[in-house]
């Protein structure tokens, strides 16, 4: 899967000030992850690769993006593992 973002043209003379670290790059992976689930655009299986998280550490800081945590029901299983 390929994911683009397009930010805003950086001065070179500002770049130094603007590189991202690992932990800033991850967090917008997690922030992105956490949107496109939330909103029902990746499934939970998805958000977790886009974000590089296990299923536990993705249930875990989806509250820290404002999002709750689905039940398991038969339908959130059948969408998971791709059955319908």
């Amino acid at each position: 899967m390929n994911f683009t973002i397009e930010l805003p043209n950086i001065d070179e003379g500002e770049l130094s000030k603007t590189e991202l670290t690992a932990t800033q790059i991850q967090k917008a992976k997690e922030a992105v992850a956490a949107h496109l689930y939330g909103n029902g655009i990746f499934s939970e299986k998805e958000a977790c690769d886009l974000a590089s998280l296990t299923r536990r550490e993705f249930e875990d800081m989806l509250p820290d993006y404002g999002f709750a945590i689905l039940l398991s029901t038969p339908e959130n299983i059948a969408i998971e593992t791709n059955q319908k």
